[in-house]
Parts: structure tokens; sequence; C-alpha cells
């Protein structure tokens, strides 16, 4: 582990790191909680936030693609269905071919 020192910190930012440490160190009956692991912790989360934005990103966009695959696929099986009903057999079963072969 490397020593990282921090340099211009205003007061008011130590006050409430301070106060922070203080109510963890009530919180944990063995008071093992200190400025320094405080910042350590802040630190480490730090730069978890990044990688979980990015994450967050990807499955979003995952989300939207299934989304539009849904859609693409309910609109499918409602031609199939309006060709079934109206005694276009032959285009419905071209139809169903055609989506089974994209599937593979």
């Amino acid at each position: 582990m490397a020593n990282v020192f921090v340099r211009n910190v205003t007061e008011s930012d130590l006050k409430s790191i301070d106060y922070k440490v203080k109510k963890l160190q009530e919180t944990d009956p063995k008071g093992r909680w200190n400025r320094s692991k405080y910042i350590r912790m802040l630190i480490n989360n730090d730069a978890k936030k990044e990688l979980e934005n990015y994450e967050k990103t990807q499955y979003e966009l995952m989300i939207k693609r299934l989304l539009e695959l849904q859609g693409e696929t309910f609109k499918t099986l409602n031609k199939i269905l309006y060709l079934m009903t109206n005694g276009e057999l032959p285009e419905a079963m071209n139809l169903l071919d055609k989506v089974a072969n994209e599937g593979s």
C-alpha cells in the first residue's frame, strides 16, 4: 500500500470528514474507524463508481435492444396470424421459415 498525501483541504472539509468518522466510530463497537481509513474508503468508492456507471450504461443499452427485438417479434407474429386467419397459409409458412432461419 502506498502513502498518499492530501494537500489543500479546507478546514470545513476536514471537520466534515472528522464528523463522519465520529459517527462511524459510534456505530462500530470496536471503534476501528479513523480519518485515514475513511479517506481510503472514499477513494475506493470513487474508483468503483466509474465502472458501475459503465456497466449501468451497457445494461441499459442491452435492455433497449431486447425491447426492440420484442417489438419486432410481436409485429412478425401479428403478421403471421393475420396471414393465417385470411387464408394465406403459404405466405404465413414462408414468413415462419424466414423467422426460423434468421434465428439460426
